[in-house]
């Protein structure tokens, strides 16, 4: 009878157990969706944009076919993104994308029988932004992975450790503001040369 009793209390137990188990999980679940959504949002926010930018690519193929090299010039000035980028994939994308962009301005470049001066400076610059986003990345990836070991050991993060990470990210982040201001001059340069006989317009790269 005792060991009948004992069954079923430890039954119910669990099934109380369960119950609040799944409650849990679901509290957590709703707490958690807004920002699910929203990186899922940004995220094909920022693939579009690489998408957007593709695109314009293959219009400027269309103009060179067609002779229309400044016009193909247009479509290239509007393709390089000098934003952020929170997503490791997307970067990566990023670096193909802006290979192709180069190479269809050299050929514009051929075909008019001119000359980009400054090529040299343009890759280092987009390489080295890459390489600066990634960097990034990983700094706060860091810095995530290990407030997160000290908070499951019910530990306090040491306020000195978080100011060192912060400020080697507040030293990336100054690296890719500065990366921004000169490859905006660099790419203002290659499109003066590939423009040059066509009115001059004030582009801001996104």
């Amino acid at each position: 009878m005792t060991a009948l009793f004992n069954f079923i209390v430890a039954f119910i137990l669990a099934v109380i157990g369960f119950v609040l188990t799944i409650l849990f999980a679901r509290l957590i679940v709703i707490q958690l969706l807004p920002l699910l959504k929203a990186l899922k949002i940004t995220g094909r926010s920022r693939s579009r944009s690489i998408n957007k930018a593709a695109l314009r690519i293959k219009k400027a193929d269309d103009y060179i076919k067609n002779n229309e090299l400044k016009k193909a010039a247009l479509e290239l000035q509007k393709a390089f993104l000098v934003d952020l980028f929170s997503s490791k994939e997307v970067i990566f994308k990023l670096k193909e994308h802006h290979q192709n962009a180069l190479s269809r301005c050299l050929l514009i470049a051929e075909e008019q029988n001119s000359r980009i001066k400054n090529i040299a400076e343009l890759e280092r610059l987009l390489s080295g932004r890459i390489d600066l986003q990634l960097l990034l990345i990983r700094a706060k990836e860091s810095l995530e992975q290990f407030q997160n070991k000290r908070k499951q050991k019910g530990q306090k993060t040491p306020a000195w450790s978080t100011k060192e990470f912060s400020s080697k990210i507040n030293s990336i982040q100054e690296e890719l503001n500065k990366n921004r201001s000169d490859l905006n001059k660099a790419l203002k340069t290659l499109f003066q040369t590939l423009l040059a006989k066509t009115p001059k317009k004030d582009i801001v790269y996104h």
